[in-house]
């Protein structure tokens, strides 16, 4: 509908997904990433095998992000930018915008 051509719709489990990808070659400029409370843990690794420039993280649980930042600077990536984002007011939750880049 809006003629984008580059675009690739993977409808499965989010690790099964990034694994088939991982494993295919497949190489990305930019990610966007959005996981469960529980975070990325399971596909760490999958992801820095992508070798994207910039990763954009978008976390309610800053816990599994600081976890997940940590395990991906272990892969060369740093992080660039961090804003937390009241989206539930009068609860103890916060959205987490984090912009994470590769640093080599």
């Amino acid at each position: 509908m809006n003629k984008v051509g580059n675009i690739q719709w993977l409808q499965r489990p989010v690790a099964k997904a990034v694994s088939q990808l991982s494993r295919g070659g497949k190489r990305f400029s930019k990610i966007l990433l959005d996981p469960p409370r529980a975070g990325a843990k399971e596909i760490q690794r999958e992801l820095a095998n992508f070798r994207a420039e910039k990763i954009l993280y978008v976390s309610c649980n800053p816990t599994t992000l600081a976890r997940d930042i940590g395990a991906l600077t272990g892969y060369g990536y740093k992080l660039e930018f961090v804003q937390p984002i009241d989206l539930f007011p009068h609860t103890f939750h916060v959205e987490t915008l984090a912009l994470i880049t590769r640093s080599n």
